[in-house]
Parts: structure tokens; C-alpha cells; sequence
């Protein structure tokens, strides 16, 4: 990003490779929590992922790894669905709270999975989607991955900087699409959906595949997220949690905001 002269993000000053540590400048401003979000700040995320991807041919885009949790076929999207669900079906039971999630999991999620799941098989038939095809080399992006609104940082002067890449690589537009949309932090409005697809379509190239993948795995990342919410119930997720909230137990409050997020949608 700094030999493509990105600026929308923070800078990198120094790097100690043996302790994994790394040193960025500050980016004074504040979240969007209370800030809508409208069309400029919609046009400022494309803005950045078009520059972002402007050399993706050239040899050094090429060398960059593949996202995390990057799925390149249909069926790669509902594994890791699938995958996410049985974590959640080990939950360790050492309560109320983890019982209540393993029977949520069970009696909800499990069984909009099995709906959904018999959606996108159905729906790519019609549509002559092979779900074991991966996309091409051109149809592929480079991703910040967990790209979202909640990962931004508004400037004093409006305009906004970018942060959290431990996750980025190459990876498929749907899923950032989705993601995108879905994230339930600082949730993007649905009125800027179809804008939002058209122009990663134009960005990438090709025709109306993009938007026929994104309408059909929509309602697999909303159960994802909804997944996603609740990794504090699981053993080695909540110990990376507890370092990152000083040990605060989140999962009753993690819980009702899964079950609301659900609900809500």
C-alpha cells in the first residue's frame, strides 16, 4: 500500500519480525458509531479499495498470500459455514450462558443453515453455477478482509483512514461484499447495495457473475456473522478475547446480540 501511495491508512515506521511487533503512526479522529453513513464515506471505501487493487497483475500483488478463510467456490463459502457451526456445537458446557448458546446454535442456526444450504443448491442449478468451480485468477481481489465501517477511522478533516489487515490477501469480491453489508458493528445501509456490487464489478472487469454470486451467499454470511458473535463461547477464541477485553466475560452480552442480530435481519 505505501509503494502504491496509499495514505488512508497508517503508516508504517518500524517492524521487529521476531517478537511480531509492529509500529504505526497515529491516526487522530474517532469510530463512526454515531456518525451516519452516507454516500461520500460509501465512495471513500471504493475509492480505496480501487487504488488498492490498481496493480494487481504486476508480479509483487501475485506474491501476496491468500486471505484469511479465502473461499474461491461456492461450496469453499458453505464449508466454511459448516466449519463454524461445529466449533460451535463443541461448546465446552460450563454454565447457563454455554448451554443457552449450544441450544441456540442447535435450534436456530443449525436449522437456517439447513434452509439456507438447500437455497444455494438449488438456486445455482437455475442459475448454472457450478458450486466446485473456482473463479478465475481475474475475478479474484485483494482484500483488507474484515472490511467494514468498524475498521475505519473518521479524520477531524472527514475523511476516513482504514486499519486491520491481519487478515488480508487475495480472496473473493463476494465475500468482502457480504461482509461488507453484513458486519454488524457499524452495518453499511442495504440502499447502497446494488451500487456497491456494480462498482467492484467494474473494478474487477467481466460481466454479472458478481452479482449473481453475492445474491446467492448473502444469507450465508449473515448466518456467519451471527457465528462470528459468538466466539467467545469458544475455548481458544476466548482466550484471545480475554487479552483483548482484560478478561471481561462478553458472552452473556455476545448472546443477546447474536440472537438480536438474527432476528433483526
Amino acid at each position: 500500500m505505501q509503494k502504491l501511495g496509499i495514505r488512508a491508512i497508517p503508516s508504517p515506521i518500524a517492524a521487529n519480525r521476531a517478537h511480531n511487533l509492529g509500529l504505526f503512526s497515529f491516526l487522530p479522529g474517532q469510530r463512526l458509531d454515531t456518525t451516519p453513513i452516507k454516500l461520500p464515506f460509501i465512495q471513500q471505501s471504493l475509492a480505496f479499495l480501487k487504488q488498492l487493487n490498481s496493480d494487481r497483475t504486476s508480479i509483487e500483488s501475485q506474491a501476496l498470500p491468500l486471505a484469511s478463510d479465502a473461499c474461491f467456490t461456492i461450496k469453499d463459502h458453505m464449508l466454511s459455514l459448516q466449519s463454524r457451526l461445529d466449533r460451535l456445537m463443541n461448546i465446552q458446557i460450563n454454565d447457563r450462558l454455554d448451554q443457552n448458546a449450544i441450544d441456540f446454535v442447535a435450534n436456530d442456526l443449525v436449522k437456517e443453515w439447513v434452509l439456507i444450504h438447500r437455497t444455494i443448491e438449488e438456486s445455482s442449478k437455475k442459475a448454472e453455477i457450478h458450486i466446485e468451480q473456482s473463479i478465475c485468477g481475474a475475478d479474484r481481489m485483494i482484500s483488507p478482509s474484515d472490511f467494514g465501517f468498524h475498521n475505519v477511522i473518521l479524520s477531524p478533516k472527514g475523511e476516513l483512514f482504514f486499519v486491520d489487515f491481519e487478515y488480508a490477501g487475495w480472496d473473493d469480491p463476494a465475500k468482502l461484499i457480504c461482509d461488507f453489508f453484513c458486519q454488524p458493528d457499524i452495518s453499511t445501509p442495504f440502499n447502497y447495495f446494488s451500487y456497491y456490487i456494480d462498482e467492484i464489478q467494474a473494478m474487477i472487469g467481466g460481466g454479472q457473475d458478481l452479482t449473481n454470486r453475492v445474491k446467492l451467499l448473502f444469507p450465508l454470511y449473515r448466518l456467519k456473522w451471527c457465528c462470528i458473535i459468538l466466539n467467545d463461547f469458544i475455548q481458544n477464541e476466548k482466550e484471545r478475547k480475554d487479552f483483548a477485553f482484560f478478561k471481561k466475560d462478553r458472552r452473556e452480552k455476545q448472546f443477546y446480540k447474536a440472537v438480536k442480530y438474527i432476528k433483526g435481519h
